[in-house]
């Protein structure tokens, strides 16, 4: 409350008083007085007194008592006590903080007592405090509520602390000025801006006031200096001008700046300096002054060079600025001269200041220099004889005529004017009179018009005309009427600098006649005028008697002209549109007629009115008129409307009427929307072309996630039309192509400059936001089909930079290509430029491109399998011709001829900014300007319909000649028919049969149970559950019925599946009589259903009725071996997530937690059944899952395959190799080899991840999390996105010995494979010629034949490369192969998968891998995993040997030509120089292997594996030495056992391995390990160079170790010794390490 140290005096006293108010309000009403008869004020005190606490007090008493003293007593009547009080004590804080003489207290408050803002000021009492303070609140457009201005008494202490207040003043007091302000409420920002001018203009005032004496004392000076220096002037012009300054000073003037302005003189050049100090008052700060520093005069502006140069000695002028003390006007300028001896100027004493109610009171006659000027007119008069009338009349216009011209007036310019008034006498005629100023800044005009024609409307036309002709920057008015005929109207112009007038003074008065003048007349002259006599004659006695007298009391002659040319031109065909817009100002100024003409009928209102609503015009009435000509009617309606006050300038332009008009015909048709942004075209001077395009960004900043509604949206650029308009010459800036490069570039810089610099103006950080947010739209827009269009209300289409736009949902696409038509709405979203996905028509018209970029998501990971990344398109119907949420009762070819329609307005938008090929050269698309490089991929495909839609998008695509034909969207009828191929189905088929074969179970020979979602028509379901015959379906559901057989017969029941597969049947149409006992088919639609004890007994529940969802629910919870997905929706969330999550209302009563499941496989053949996190979840408790995207990734697969196929075979077409037919039968043959190698790559994926899973999952847990980090670090990955454990989870899943669950591998393993993908397209990887074997493998053996030349020059050659590539990499070596082999080594990507190449060949991994696989289902599935793992152990191993040893980048076709012979002979003869250690390690492995199930030969070869780890490094020495291998060989595992090599590497590989770094320095210490004794075995083999007789090992290793001599014997030891320990740890073996180096080195 207080914060002072008086709080304690009168804070006890103020409380009573707060309780005594309310006992007062509780007395009865026969006790209290009215309000009418005590006042708030006095009631304030008499409630203190009443306290008893006055005398604890007396300050605050006194502060309150004179705080409302002086103020009205109704204004205090409208205040409760509680809030004066409250007022009190918010504000006597100031008052009794210290103040001494110079101080200004000023605090603004936001106070809870009143809704409004309040002011508190304090300072020494002076003049224009509250004035001041009023002037700059009016100016912000503020508006004042109270205002409480007490003059205090006060006497402060010491300290200058509040000590008193008086009544009346005492020698120990001083006057204080205490000002409280209430004005409309402020934000705080706002506030601190406020009060920032507050204390500047109180400063000023200050300052005015304290430099009062030193600036009378300036103008005494400047006297006594006129009246001592040498006359440069006539004496008696002298005389007259100290006359005037001594007639100022007489409180003639209220000075409130003075400064002085020296000039000094060097031969040609003269330069102006201001006298630095010589400031006065508002003048005081020089640093404001543009001439601290000495300035060229010649470099100033020309009106002041002018000024300074002419011999005047004193000017009288009004200043540029107006006054923020005192009065809101003009300041007058008085600049009085000094001269050198020369007569040169040498100095201007520069006054600012106001004349004072006295200069305007008094008469002419007694205003020095304005009187010689009245004494110069009337004399000429009198000279004339006129001393009579005209003399009398002169005198009267002098001393009426405006006194502030008088004092600038020239005497000629006076004399033409005031002969001009003389001579209109009492005539009815209007006239203007104008005087300019030598500078030509400022314009007075007088207006004379009848009496009867001033209205305010004339008024503000006249002002009007004058702004416009003149290009006003500021404009005021007087007034004048008396007695006489004439009334004047006095103007004050104040131009823009280096302004243009429009029109001549004639004109300009021709103007002003024509507001002021009977209608036929009017029409009658304004018709000859247009036309010539004759003509005009005529079209009045025909339009003379059409128009009706009510027409005429509403239409001007001149509009009524206008009228006539309209229904003229809709007469004769002219005009060729259905309607006719004209628009006219009318007189007020404010409003304007918008005529709106249309044959026969009338419009209805109810369509009109809506439109012109939306056009900021604002509808006051509405005249209809009939005009009958010929028997034909023409309508004429005229609205009169108000249009926005920044648009009255413009709206009646031709310009604008014709957008007006452009809007109101396309808006009427429905071709536009309509809404509040064609408001743009009154106040922002658009078109309809660019708020279309404005338009179409709201609604894509709608879709993008924007947290603003779209009408704020809209608003907000309506709003800010001036930054909208710049926003649109942005756009045209960039994209029109018209422009050159050059000139586009220049455009566009200026656009960006220009809507950051009116962003300055935008308050409101919302608004900000927006209007950044479009600015950043339109600049990450690449390409757009604005300007190809062949009409404005064809569909617009953006290609954007997704990661260019501030705030997008993530992931974020590379491109996406957003569609607007007033029918539909769709957008693209690609992560490449090689991408593919489907499009679809969504039913999500608030959000769809939510709904597409989880789809594109999904995209992006099945695709890492395929060449394209992912992409996704949808589109929405804005006009559907029924209520999308009851399709039940919607017109089925209606609906599909509407989506049809907009599929192919979206296709055509698409491919409108899509590159094409011809004649293997890009070409971009026609009048689009590109700001991205060459882009002709893209493809789509059909994602909800059948062949039909892929077939209509590549009809579009061969009427565009687009280079892809019928490859454009793949599935089409010369494509793979999916359905037919049930490639889709076949594909999660491969992750099922794996889930089971890891359980022990075949699922092609053994029976299982099943449930599912779908039906036997549809693709996915029905195709699924025909893939064996051993399935025993159970339970399943569609959007109609709900099918039950407790316990199938799995070969009646598959017969019966086939049969409804093959003729597209419902549950409906399943044959009963093969359902178990107890089962059915039930209706979805039906109210209850009752539950046999079969079924319960199935579904394991004990209720006896269920509804239907609560029985697809207890179907959902049901035991059963698969739930095999095959449906539309979402079925299955995590336990912490809402219905909401899942982002499907549809399902909400069904959905089930992951939790609830008691399944042991999932098959999701169909996408989005489970959210990510229910996977997650349900892997967690058991269930054997993947992810959509993995299990039904064959389907994009075979479409990426057809695409490249057609690329392939198309190129062949138009080479001559193949015919057309021949083509197409092509296509068709190869589509079972098409299916293998698709299917190939969901065997590969399902296998990576079950050896993910359960090899790798904990041991690579951190692995896994630095890769993730390292994918967010990049920006690729967003681990919230795709729900994969933050840090702090990764950190307690490894220390608890958990690691990635496989949905969450499965994700883990796109983004792998897509970094390494990205990473190796950068490099050359894909160039390189021994890697063409990867290029023929992609395509089907009979291409491969055929067609070499072509698969050998295919347009996708490197991308076809870099994804087998990679996906090969992966898939064999693991997900974290590729990030630590990086890491450890520091090579690139594209090095290390040459490594991997060169691996894989030298060793004929490929064949081991095929041998691994062909034991599926004869040996333990982990038994394999546990090969896998061997495989890639030694595969790994000879990477990092060629990446340590190697030259890179590596030469695969050099590096293969040295070592595959080689190694694959020593691989045969490697058993022969097996040491006892390594025979013994052998048979253990061989052993492990034989209890894993495998056979004796493949289980001896198994256990060979750890022995070739070393074959790198013999291969290696034979090739540098030039022994043979066997000689090599036997040194080599000689110098081993010398060396205690495998005791050490025994050693090392049961070191502890916690963490990152501890796998790090074993695997560091087991590398150094091979490499010493490599190192050791050259040596020996150095002795055998020059033998005389052929070189025995054991000779040359036995000579080696002599020469090592004791520090062998010292190693051996220690060897010994590390044998001897049970534990051994990184140190100890790094001192082993070190020794070896020593003997070694």
């Amino acid at each position: 409350m207080f914060t002072t140290p008086y709080f304690e005096e009168y804070n006890g006293g103020l409380n009573l008083l707060i309780q005594n108010k309310k006992k007062v309000e509780n007395m009865s009403a026969q006790q209290q007085p009215s309000q009418q008869q005590i006042s708030p004020a006095t009631r304030l005190l008499k409630i203190a007194k009443s306290s008893g606490a006055t005398d604890g007090f007396p300050i605050f008493t006194a502060f309150a008592h004179q705080l409302f003293a002086h103020t009205p007593e109704t204004e205090l009547e409208a205040r409760s006590d509680q809030e004066l009080l409250d007022l009190c004590k918010e504000v006597f804080g100031v008052l009794e903080t210290p103040l001494k003489d110079g101080d200004i207290k000023l605090e603004m408050l936001n106070p809870s007592y009143t809704h409004h803002s309040v002011a508190v000021i304090n300072m020494y009492d002076q003049p224009f405090l509250v004035d001041s303070l009023w002037l700059e609140l009016n100016r912000r457009g503020i508006e004042i509520h109270h205002t409480y201005h007490p003059i205090f008494n006060v006497k402060r202490d010491g300290k200058n602390k509040l000590a008193k207040i008086t009544e009346e003043p005492t020698p120990e007091t001083h006057r204080e000025s205490f000002i409280v302000l209430e004005f409309d409420r402020q934000d705080a920002e706002d506030l601190k801006d406020i009060e920032c001018s507050l204390k500047h203009t109180l400063k000023m005032a200050q300052q005015v006031v304290e430099d009062f004496t030193p600036l009378t004392g300036k103008m005494h000076e400047v006297i006594d200096m006129l009246e001592h220096a040498k006359p440069h002037a006539p004496h008696e012009d002298m005389l007259e001008n100290v006359t005037f300054l001594k007639w100022l000073l007489d409180d003639h003037f209220v000075f409130l700046g003075y400064r002085k302005y020296d000039l000094t003189h060097s031969g040609d050049t003269t330069k102006i300096k201001t006298d630095n100090g010589s400031g006065l008052g508002i003048l005081r700060d020089d640093s404001e002054s543009s001439l601290v520093e000495a300035k060229d005069l010649k470099k100033i502006s020309k009106n002041l060079q002018r000024y300074m140069s002419s011999p005047e000695a004193l000017t009288l002028t009004k200043a540029i600025t107006k006054s923020t003390i005192h009065r809101h006007a003009d300041m007058d300028y008085i600049g009085v001269k000094e001269f050198d001896e020369k007569g040169r100027v040498a100095a201007e004493h520069r006054f600012l200041g106001l004349f004072t109610s006295r200069a305007y009171t008094g008469t002419v006659r007694d205003i020095p220099l304005v009187r010689k000027k009245i004494e110069s007119i009337l004399n000429t008069e009198a000279e004339r004889g006129s001393t009579g009338h005209n003399y009398r009349a002169l005198t009267n216009i002098l001393e009426t005529y405006p006194r502030d011209e008088l004092f600038q007036i020239s005497i000629d310019d006076l004399h033409r004017i005031t002969n001009g008034i003389l001579h209109l006498k009492d005539r009815q005629h209007t006239r203007l009179f104008l005087r300019r100023s030598k500078d030509d800044r400022l314009i007075s005009a007088m207006v004379f018009i009848p009496r009867d024609k001033l209205t305010r409307i004339n008024r503000n036309k006249i002002a009007n005309i004058l702004s416009n002709a003149y290009k006003a920057e500021d404009i005021t008015y007087g007034i004048h009427v008396s007695d006489q005929t004439l009334a004047r109207l006095f103007y004050m112009i104040r131009t823009e600098e280096d302004a243009k007038q429009t029109m001549t003074d004639h004109e300009v008065e021709e103007s002003i006649i024509s507001i002021t003048r009977s209608w036929e007349d009017g029409l009658r002259r304004s018709l000859c005028e247009a036309y010539g006599e004759h003509e005009g004659l005529k079209l009045f006695k025909t339009y003379g008697p059409a128009f009706f007298i009510g027409y005429q009391e509403h239409t001007s002659a001149e509009i009524a002209l206008d009228d006539i040319r309209k229904i003229e031109g809709l007469r004769s065909g002219e005009i060729s549109e259905d309607i006719a817009v004209s628009m006219h100002a009318l007189e007020d100024g404010e409003r304007a007629s918008l005529r709106i003409f249309h044959r026969e009928t009338s419009l209805y209102l109810s369509e009109i009115m809506p439109i012109l609503e939306k056009l900021g015009l604002h509808v006051r009435e509405e005249r209809p008129s009939q005009v009958m000509l010929d028997n034909k009617k023409f309508w004429i309606h005229d609205f009169v409307v108000e249009a926005p006050e920044e648009a009255r300038r413009e709206i009646v332009s031709e310009k604008v009427v014709e957008r007006i008009r452009q809007n109101i015909r396309l808006a009427w048709r429905k071709e536009i929307s309509n809404d509040r942004l064609n408001g743009l075209i009154t106040c922002g001077n658009l078109g309809p072309e660019a708020i279309i395009v404005l338009r179409a960004y709201v609604a894509y900043l709608q879709q993008a996630g924007a947290k603003f509604s779209g009408d704020y949206v809209r608003k907000t650029l309506v709003r800010h039309s001036q930054v909208s308009g710049r926003l649109w010459k942005l756009f045209d800036a960039r994209f029109n192509p018209e422009y050159s490069t050059k000139e586009a570039e220049k455009l566009e810089k200026e656009a960006i400059e220009g809507i950051k610099s009116a962003l300055n103006d935008v308050t409101n950080l919302d608004e900000d936001i927006i209007l950044n947010r479009f600015m950043a739209m339109i600049k990450a827009t690449k390409r757009t089909n604005a300007f190809a269009r062949n009409c404005i209300t064809d569909p617009l289409a953006f290609k954007i930079a997704s990661s260019e736009v501030p705030d997008l949902p993530k992931p974020l696409p590379l491109f996406e290509i957003f569609v607007y038509h007033v029918a539909t709405e769709g957008v693209h979203l690609r992560g490449g430029y090689v991408a593919r996905g489907g499009l679809r028509w969504s039913d999500r018209l608030s959000d769809y491109r939510t709904e597409v970029l989880g789809l594109m998501k999904t995209q992006m990971t099945k695709n890492a399998v395929i060449v394209p990344v992912g992409s996704k398109g949808g589109f929405v119907l804005k006009k559907a011709p029924c209520d999308l949420r009851d399709l039940a009762h919607c017109d089925r070819d209606a609906l599909k001829q509407a989506v049809q329609d907009a599929y192919k307005i979206f296709i055509r938008s698409l491919l409108s900014v899509t590159d094409n090929i011809v004649n293997d050269k890009v070409v971009g698309p026609k009048n689009v300007r590109r700001h991205d490089g060459d882009d002709p991929y893209f493809v789509v495909a059909a994602d909800k319909g059948t062949a039909t839609f892929s077939d209509i998008a590549n009809e579009l695509s061969l009427e565009r000649d687009f280079w892809l034909g019928d490859a454009f969207a793949s599935g089409g009828s010369n494509g793979y028919d999916h359905k037919k191929m049930g490639i889709t189905a076949k594909g999660a088929w491969e992750s099922v049969k794996r889930h089971f074969r890891e359980l022990g179970k075949d699922t092609q020979t053994e029976e299982f149970t099943v449930f599912g979602i779908g039906d036997m028509g549809g693709d996915v379901f029905g195709n699924g559950m025909l893939l064996s015959e051993k399935i025993q379906l159970v339970a399943a559901f569609n959007h109609l019925h709900i099918f039950i057989d407790p316990t199938p017969d799995a070969a009646s029941s598959f017969k019966e599946r086939k049969r409804l597969f093959e003729n597209l049947g419902g549950w409906d149409q399943y044959n009963t009589d093969l359902i178990s006992k107890g089962g059915g088919i039930f209706s979805r639609a039906d109210k209850e259903i009752k539950l046999t004890p079969e079924i319960q007994k199935l579904l394991g529940v004990r209720k006896e009725v269920m509804s239907p969802n609560e029985l697809m629910t207890a179907i959902l919870t049901m035991k059963a071996e698969l739930f095999w997905n095959g449906g539309i929706g979402t079925f299955i969330k995590s336990t912490s997530e809402t219905h909401a999550d899942a982002s499907d209302r549809a399902n909400d009563s069904i959905r089930i937690n992951a939790p609830q499941l008691n399944v042991k496989v999932i098959g999701e053949g169909g996408n989005l059944g489970m959210t990510q996190k229910a996977r997650i979840e349900a892997a967690r408790h058991g269930v054997h899952l993947n992810t959509d995207a993995i299990d039904n990734s064959a389907g994009v697969d075979c479409s990426d395959h057809e695409v490249n196929i057609k690329i392939l075979i198309d190129k062949a077409v138009s080479d001559g190799n193949l015919k057309e037919a021949d083509r197409n039968r092509l296509l068709a043959n190869m589509t079972n080899e098409v299916s293998d190698l698709v299917l190939r790559d969901n065997y590969l994926q399902t296998q990576l991840l079950s050896y993910e899973t359960v090899m790798r999952a904990v041991p690579s847990a951190d692995a896994h999390w630095r890769m993730m980090k390292n994918f967010e670090k990049q920006g690729m990955l967003d681990r919230a996105v795709e729900f994969l454990p933050d840090d702090d989870e990764m950190a307690g899943r490894i220390k608890n010995n958990k690691g990635l669950t496989r949905p969450e591998l499965s994700v883990l393993m796109a983004y792998t494979k897509m970094d390494l993908y990205n990473n190796l397209i950068k490099s050359d990887l894909p160039d390189d010629k021994s890697l063409e074997d990867y290029l023929y493998d992609y395509f089907p053996a009979v291409l491969q034949q055929k067609f070499e030349k072509q698969i050998k020059n295919h347009r996708l050659r490197r991308e076809i490369i870099a994804t087998c590539v990679a996906n090969e990499l992966i898939n064999r070596m693991g997900l974290s192969f590729i990030y630590r082999l990086r890491d450890e080594t520091g090579y690139q990507d594209d090095v290390i998968a040459r490594a991997f190449i060169l691996a894989k060949r030298l060793y004929g991994f490929d064949e081991e891998w095929a041998k691994i696989e062909a034991l599926d289902g004869k040996v333990p599935a982990v038994a394999q995993l546990r090969m896998f793992d061997t495989i890639r152990r030694l595969c790994e191993h000879v990477c990092l040997w060629f990446l340590r040893h190697g030259k890179a980048p590596l030469n695969i076709e050099k590096e293969t030509a040295n070592y595959q012979e080689l190694i694959q002979s020593m691989i045969s003869e490697l058993p022969k120089h097996f040491s006892k250690a390594m025979e013994t390690r052998h048979k253990r492995h061989k052993k492990a292997w034989l209890k894993d199930g495998l056979d004796d030969k493949t289980a001896d070869h198994m256990a060979l594996a750890p022995s070739l780890y070393a074959l790198q490094d013999i291969a290696n020495a034979v090739v540098k030495t030039k022994q043979s291998p066997d000689l090599v060989m036997k040194a080599h595992y000689m110098m081993g056992e010398k060396l205690g090599m495998e005791q050490l590497h025994n050693k090392s590989r049961v070191m502890p391995n916690a963490n990152y770094w501890q796998r790090v320095a074993s695997q560091t210490i087991i590398d150094s390990l091979y490499s010493f004794q490599a190192q050791a075995t050259l040596q020996a083999m150095d002795k055998a160079k020059g033998a005389d007789k052929k070189p025995e090992a054991a000779d040359l290793i036995k000579e080696w170790c002599n020469d090592k001599g004791p520090a062998m014997l010292i190693y051996r030891n220690m060897v010994s010794e590390l044998e001897s320990q049970q534990e051994v740890d990184h140190a100890m073996l790094n001192v082993a390490l070190g020794h070896l180096k020593s003997i070694t080195g």
